[in-house]
């Protein structure tokens, strides 16, 4: 037998072998299924990332939302309101008749919208949201044009709907029924006997509206609401207080009863529950952060009750001892809540802020205003100005910080507002003691925050002023009140200061604001400091203005054209002359040296060798 087949063997061999591999791979496939796709399933495969056509997604949204639904549902639900109310006004159905049906009506509206709110349905805001509206619409019309439905009845329906409005609200946890009930009261409220309500009515509609968005934002967070309240709340009362002024001091004739014996009591009532539920939104706040509107609210709400308080005592009272005492009590409790809540360690410390700066404000109204001090309501402000700066330095509290700028820089204007509304009138030693003592605090308070950066938890100081440029303006404020200083010192030694006196200081002015430019600008030189520098050129820039401008055309144009004049331009040339030398010095501080070789071979000799490797 031949053990080695010959080359012609082995072909053969491998062909009849890959013919049997042949015969069971077709035999294979024959037993698999044929998998034919469907032709619907191609063309989704080919369409798959095909972008939809603007009418088709505007069909599917209109489909998804069931407007059509909703607007048919109003289109029917209108027509049977105005079937009764053309019945009504054409005499089919007698007044007392048709009002109590669409009073009837509109309240099967928003029972039957409660009803599908637990369905729920798409419908269930279209009937809520048509009846209250068709309820205040009915009450404002019937009470104005008919006299049937007395006022106090009016408010209670307005109240009442307002009321279910927010009970459907809070049962279906829908924000949209307490909202438009809410609105729809302070609107209908407002209408109701315009332009003479019934104050007492009308003070229970707003206490009941504030309520209700108190307890909408706890719903939603709805800040708007609750400014919107707010603000129609105070702008009514405000009305209410000037009508009682304006009546008792004889400068109107009353019209309608005004009710004075209610305002007192009414304006406390929502001062504190304005505190209270500001308080209540701060310690448990609705979401995740303290709502703005909890935060402004006590120094908003603080400072409108206690000037309108004021208003109204003096003219009805003539004794201001009872408001001193209340608006004294309310800045020592708000003191007392800032120190509280900046001891805390949650989120509501950031509201210590909000309760130190009412307390600050409360405190200079009660002195200034009631008192009739002015000055020392400054002297209270600017106290309270470096309060807040030390204490937010402990409490780590950016926002305290930029509160005691903000009050020292509203001091310096207000007093100089007070200097210039009568400019003839000389200012005594004590204001002259006074300009100087706020001077003297506001430098203080300008090296103080040198020394103390700002807290690096602050977000406004770490984002919009990161290298404590700020505080600048506490720097120009003491200039500020050293120029007024100087004011007084002239009107101090100047016998005739009304007269040529005053002329004199017009242009002495110019003086006083040309050599601040230039100390501040040769301390900004011996200092290094590029914000000093660029205050020193902002101060020039306004000692142009004064010069150029007033002086010139000012004094020239009241005929007064000698030495004033002559001294106040000869003064800004020499402090521009100054300036341009310390900027010279400036350029050649800023551009650095260039180093021998030698120097820096000793530089790199001197290196440690950690810093070499």
């Amino acid at each position: 037998m031949n053990r080695n087949p010959s080359l012609e063997e082995r072909v053969e061999l491998l062909s009849a072998e890959v013919r049997r591999l042949s015969a069971q791979v077709e035999e294979l496939r024959g037993q698999a299924p044929q998998r034919v796709p469907a032709p619907g399933r191609v063309a989704e495969d080919l369409n798959v990332h095909a972008e939809p056509e603007p009418a088709d997604a505007f069909f599917s949204w209109v489909g998804r939302s069931a407007l059509l639904q909703r607007v048919s549902a109003v289109c029917f639900l209108m027509v049977v309101a105005l079937i009764l109310r053309t019945l009504t006004d054409g005499g089919w159905l007698d007044v007392r008749i048709g009002s109590p049906a669409g009073m009837l009506y509109a309240t099967l509206l928003m029972l039957f919208g409660w009803h599908l709110y637990r369905r729920p349905s798409p419908l269930a805001p279209v009937f809520a949201v048509c009846g209250a509206l068709l309820m205040f619409l009915v009450v404002s019309e019937t009470h104005a044009r008919f006299t049937f439905l007395p006022s106090a009845f009016a408010y209670l329906l307005v109240i009442g709907t307002g009321v279910l409005m927010a009970i459907i609200s809070h049962v279906s946890r829908a924000p949209l029924p307490i909202l438009v009930g809410t609105l729809g009261m302070c609107i209908a409220g407002v209408a109701i006997d315009y332009p003479n309500p019934a104050y007492p009515g009308l003070v229970l509609l707003l206490f009941s509206a504030n309520a209700l968005g108190f307890v909408a934002s706890r719903v939603r967070r709805c800040s708007w609401l609750r400014w919107t309240i707010f603000l129609v709340t105070a702008v009514l009362i405000q009305v209410w207080g000037y009508k009682i002024g304006l009546t008792l001091t004889g400068q109107a004739q009353p019209s309608g009863d005004l009710a004075k014996g209610w305002f007192f009591p009414s304006l406390v009532i929502f001062a504190l529950g304005y505190v209270l539920a500001a308080l209540y939104g701060i310690l448990r706040p609705a979401g995740k952060k303290i709502a703005r509107f909890d935060l402004a609210l006590p120094v908003v709400a603080g400072v409108w009750a206690f000037s309108l308080t004021a208003y109204v005592a003096d003219a009805w009272l003539g004794n201001l001892w009872g408001v001193v005492l209340l608006g004294a009590s309310a800045a020592i409790a708000f003191f007392s809540l800032a120190l509280w809540l900046g001891q805390r360690s949650g989120p509501e410390k950031v509201a210590a802020t909000s309760f130190f700066l009412g307390g600050a404000v409360l405190g200079a109204l009660v002195v200034g205003k009631v008192a009739d001090a002015p000055l020392l309501a400054m002297a209270i402000l600017v106290g309270a100005a470096l309060g807040a700066a030390v204490i937010s330095a402990q409490w780590r509290q950016g926002s305290l910080r930029l509160v005691s700028y903000l009050l020292q820089f509203y001091v310096c204007f207000e007093l100089g507002r007070w200097l210039l509304a009568d400019i003839a009138r000389a200012p005594s030693l004590g204001t002259l003691l006074l300009a100087a003592v706020l001077g003297g605090a506001a430098f203080w308070h300008y090296r103080w925050c040198l020394r103390t950066p700002p807290p690096a938890e602050s977000r406004f100081f770490s984002k919009l002023d990161d290298g404590n440029r700020l505080c600048v303006f506490l720097l120009l404020t003491a200039l500020g009140h050293g120029f007024y200083f100087a004011r007084g010192a002239y009107a101090l030694m100047v016998a005739d200061y009304a007269g040529e006196g005053l002329h004199g200081f017009m242009g002495m002015q110019s003086v006083l604001i040309s050599v601040g430019a230039v100390l501040v600008m040769i301390w900004s030189l011996a200092r290094e400091d590029r914000e000093m520098r660029n205050l020193a050129v902002l101060i020039t820039l306004f000692g142009a203005v004064k010069v150029f401008f007033l002086d010139l055309f000012g004094l020239s144009g009241q005929g007064i054209e000698g030495f004033p004049l002559v001294v106040s331009v000869f003064s800004f040339g020499v402090a521009i002359a100054i300036q341009s030398l310390v900027l010279g010095r400036w350029l050649r501080v800023g551009t650095p040296t260039p180093r021998t070789g030698e120097e820096k071979v000793s530089e790199q000799a001197s290196a440690s060798p950690a810093t070499q490797r």
